[in-house]
């Protein structure tokens, strides 16, 4: 797990994104996913305004 997590890092470090949005399985849903940790969440909240629960940070 812990290899992923720097995996992913990497990863946002070259694009420059930590987050990505996604559709929830009913295809009206959006979510946002945590490319840091991999938490998903469908709050509109947490959509809103691009935070992670996981990470507890605002992605931005």
């Amino acid at each position: 797990m812990e290899t992923e997590k720097i995996i992913y890092e990497k990863i946002c470090q070259q694009t420059s994104l930590s987050y990505q949005f996604i559709l929830a399985p009913d295809r009206k849903t959006e979510g946002i996913q945590c490319l840091l940790c991999g938490q998903i969440s469908y709050d509109p909240s947490d959509v809103k305004f691009r935070f992670c629960s996981g990470c507890d940070k605002f992605h931005s």
